[in-house]
């Protein structure tokens, strides 16, 4: 982007500023039309900024394109999503789905930093941290999303130059929101790592989701729906997913049979392994075989390595 270009957006900046109702002029915002390779195929950000407001300001929307992340730098800002009301603290971030009718306001002096957002897999993302956090999520160390935030503003401020770079500190950002445990959730956290380490050491074995509660001392049913909550599914489903992948690579990789791979990994009878891949995967084991196994001479070695062995 060339020098007009970024005075052009700048004084259009600075004209903005102020004209939204409780929004003090020392604000920023940054508007940014995205490339159509960004909008294919990475996060962007249409507008971003950082605002100063005081107790006049207040955002009411019915729908809007955009999903929202702000973070709070001081005061208090209030929010109305989805049913309910929520506060947001300094060093909290708020994240909103505005395609969904959404409030926020605040009735004192409040400063925050915010980009609106799309692309990629924003949507899945968003779901995810929502469900795991709720929209306030309570940061300890805001240091890393901090500084990803900076990093997005300084992009903005020169022209959105690069959209791999923004697209790589939101990612960073939500990666981060996702993978983040407040002091409520380091509990739930600890339980199903150690009930995942668990699946993994003994899913080829007849193993039942209350021998899995019974290693991390929870009753099933509470397990049950702990885990769904913190995996998005159930630890059977969990269990089965990884008996499949085990499949995949022995049908993938061996001549064994498709009842001998089936006991393998764990399933009680071959019409149980079946039905459940393909249940999974769409097809048979025995089709999908034939659909992903390389034809016989197939690859050609270079001359002297025909008789070379692996």
């Amino acid at each position: 982007m060339n020098k007009d270009c970024k005075k052009d957006t700048q004084r259009f900046t600075e004209y903005e500023n102020g004209m939204e109702k409780g929004v003090l002029k020392k604000s920023s915002m940054y508007l940014h039309l995205p490339s159509q390779f960004a909008l294919q195929s990475l996060f962007y950000a249409p507008y971003a900024g950082r605002f100063y407001c005081d107790s006049s300001y207040a955002v009411s929307r019915e729908n809007f394109d955009y999903f929202l992340l702000m973070l709070v730098d001081s005061g208090c800002l209030h929010i109305s999503c989805e049913g309910k009301n929520y506060s947001a603290n300094q060093n909290d971030i708020v994240i909103l789905n505005c395609k969904k009718t959404h409030l926020y306001y605040s009735k004192g002096d409040a400063s925050f930093y915010f980009f609106h957002f799309d692309g990629a897999g924003s949507a899945s993302f968003y779901d995810l941290i929502v469900a795991k956090q709720g929209p306030v999520i309570q940061l300890q160390n805001p240091a890393a999303i901090l500084d990803s935030m900076a990093a997005i503003l300084s992009l903005a401020e020169n022209g959105y130059e690069n959209e791999f770079k923004i697209s790589a500190q939101i990612h960073l950002i939500l990666s981060e929101l996702i993978s983040h445990n407040g002091a409520s959730n380091d509990y739930l956290a600890e339980k199903i790592a150690k009930a995942i380490k668990f699946i993994e050491r003994h899913f080829t074995k007849d193993v039942s989701v209350e021998d899995i509660a019974n290693s991390v001392f929870v009753s099933k049913y509470h397990f049950i729906r702990m885990f769904k909550k913190h995996t998005g599914i159930t630890p059977y489903a969990h269990i089965v997913k990884l008996r499949i992948l085990y499949a995949n690579s022995m049908l993938n990789n061996s001549e064994h049979s498709v009842e001998f791979i089936g006991e393998k990994c764990g399933f009680n009878s071959p019409e149980h392994f079946i039905r459940l891949f393909q249940k999974y995967m769409g097809c048979t084991p025995h089709k999908y075989r034939l659909q992903n196994k390389p034809a016989k001479n197939s690859i050609v070695l270079p001359e002297g390595l025909e008789g070379a062995k692996t």
